[in-house]
C-alpha cells in the first residue's frame, strides 16, 4: 500500500477564498448597511465577525492537515477528522461514475476538480478531489478506469443456428395443444350459434343459390 498524502496545498487558498465570498454579505449588512445602528445584535455581531472569521480560516488549515488518502492497486483509501478521526476504504469496482468540474479559479492555476460517484447512498455517494492536479486527475481517473473496465465481463455472441419459417410454424400449431384447443373454442361457438340459427339449413340454402345460376348456364350448352 502507498504512503497516504495530503491533498494538495492550493485547497487552502481555496477554502479561504469561499470563506470570504461566503462572509461578504454578513460583513456588508454589518458594517456598511448597518454601520450607525446600536442594535444589542448589531454590536456584539461585529465584535465577533472577525474571530468568527479567523476561528474559519484556523478551521480550513487543520482540515487540510488532518485529510489524507491513498490509492492502491484496487482501492482508494480516505481518512479524515480533526478531533475525531474516521476512515473509509473506497473500490474500484464501486466507481460508477467519473466526472470533472474546472472553474474559472481552477483554470486561473491550472487545476481541476474531480469526482468519483460510487452510487451508494449519503455522505458516501461520492469521493471528491476539490482542488487536483491536472496530471494527477489523470492519474486516478486512468487508474480507476482501467481497474472498472477490468472487472466489466465480456457478454459472448450467440450464434443463431435455427430460425423456424412458416411452414415450420404451422407444423408446432398442428402438433402442440393450442390447435386442440382451438378447435374445441370453434365447436363451442358453432353449438352456441346452431342453438338460435339453424345453420345446416342456411348453408344448404346458400349452396343452392350459389349453384343454381351455374345450372342455368350450363343448360345452354
Amino acid at each position: 500500500m502507498k504512503q497516504a498524502r495530503r491533498y494538495h496545498p492550493l485547497l487552502i487558498l481555496f477554502g479561504l477564498i469561499q470563506l470570504l465570498r461566503n462572509s461578504a454579505f454578513i460583513a456588508l449588512f454589518l458594517f456598511v448597511m448597518k454601520a450607525g445602528s446600536q442594535s444589542f445584535l448589531i454590536v456584539w455581531g461585529r465584535k465577533l465577525f472577525l474571530p468568527f472569521i479567523a476561528l474559519a480560516a484556523l478551521y480550513v488549515l487543520l482540515d487540510w492537515l488532518s485529510n489524507k488518502y491513498e490509492v492502491d492497486d484496487a482501492h482508494i483509501h480516505l481518512s479524515k477528522g480533526i478531533f475525531v478521526r474516521s476512515k473509509r476504504t473506497v473500490p474500484f469496482t464501486k466507481v460508477q461514475n467519473i466526472q470533472r468540474h474546472t472553474s474559472l479559479l481552477h483554470r486561473l492555476f491550472g487545476f481541476t476538480s474531480l469526482t468519483f460517484e460510487t452510487g451508494m447512498d449519503g455522505s458516501e455517494s461520492s469521493i471528491e478531489f476539490k482542488v487536483i492536479s491536472l496530471k494527477e486527475a489523470n492519474r486516478l481517473e486512468e487508474t480507476v478506469s482501467a481497474k472498472t473496465k477490468a472487472e466489466v465481463p465480456e457478454v459472448s455472441e450467440k450464434t443463431l443456428h435455427f430460425s423456424p419459417g412458416k411452414k415450420d410454424l404451422i407444423k408446432a400449431a398442428f402438433t402442440s395443444l393450442s390447435f386442440l384447443i382451438l378447435l374445441s373454442l370453434i365447436a363451442s361457438i358453432y353449438t352456441k350459434i346452431s342453438d338460435f340459427i339453424d345453420l345446416e339449413e342456411r348453408g344448404i340454402d346458400f349452396l343452392k343459390g350459389f349453384l343454381d345460376p351455374w345450372q342455368v348456364q350450363s343448360s345452354f350448352f
